[in-house]
């Protein structure tokens, strides 16, 4: 995805992040899920984890917290297949509530 406010393609930077999780596709958040999913302590993902902890995004927010939960629960949420029906399932249906904000 082309980050219209960054200079460079800064990849998995909080900032990329979150303008994919603002501004991106459905095809760019596949590419995000692969990439947290491949390295879970690696630099999108601890990207990710930061800015669900500081920024509050309607629906987005619980979506990849879930996400991240599944995957650390060794759970995963999404099929091997890369497909995210669980996640555009989930952002058809609306935000859950979990009692978190």
């Amino acid at each position: 995805m082309r980050h219209r406010h960054l200079a460079s393609s800064s990849g998995d930077s909080p900032t990329a992040i979150e303008d994919i999780l603002d501004r991106g596709a459905i095809e760019d958040w596949r590419d995000l899920a692969r990439r947290v999913r491949a390295d879970l302590h690696g630099q999108a993902a601890e990207s990710l984890r930061q800015i669900l902890k500081h920024r509050h995004m309607y629906g987005t927010t619980y979506l990849w917290r879930d996400y991240l939960r599944d995957l650390e629960l060794e759970q995963p949420a999404l099929p091997d297949s890369g497909d995210l029906g669980v996640i555009e399932r989930r952002t058809r249906s609306g935000p859950r509530d979990n009692g978190n904000n």
